[in-house]
C-alpha cells in the first residue's frame, strides 16, 4: 500500500491484511540527507508493524546504498533497473553490480 514518505505511523493497517507499505520518492523535491532521514523513519515505523516496505523512484546508487542498510524489502530506480512494461521476477540487490559503472569509468 503505497504511502506518504513523512509517515511514521501505521497502526491503521493493523488487521486490514495489509502486508507492505512504501513510497515512491521520484518526484519529492528533497535533499538526498533529508529523504534518507524520512526513508529511515518510514523503514522503522513500519517495522513496528511487521510490514514490509518498498521504495521506488530512487535516482542515485547512494540512495539505494542508504534503502539496502536501512533494510528496506523491495527497491526500485533507474540506477538498480530501467522501467520494463512486464516484471518476469525480482532480483536480490548486489552493491557490487550496482558499482560496477562506476569502476569501469575511472580504469
Amino acid at each position: 500500500m503505497r504511502q506518504r514518505l513523512d509517515t511514521n505511523d501505521f497502526s491503521h493497517l493493523t488487521g486490514l491484511g495489509v502486508l507492505a507499505v512504501g513510497v515512491d520518492v521520484g518526484n519529492l523535491p528533497l535533499r538526498e540527507l533529508t529523504m534518507i532521514r524520512y526513508l529511515d523513519r518510514f523503514r522503522q515505523a513500519a517495522g513496528l508493524h511487521n510490514l514490509s516496505t518498498y521504495v521506488h523512484g530512487l535516482s542515485s546508487i547512494s540512495l539505494i546504498s542508504s534503502v539496502v542498510g536501512a533494510g528496506f524489502d523491495y527497491i526500485a530506480g533507474d540506477p538498480v533497473m530501467s522501467v520494463i512494461e512486464t516484471p518476469e521476477s525480482i532480483f536480490p540487490i548486489d552493491l557490487e553490480n550496482l558499482y560496477q559503472p562506476l569502476f569501469k569509468s575511472t580504469a
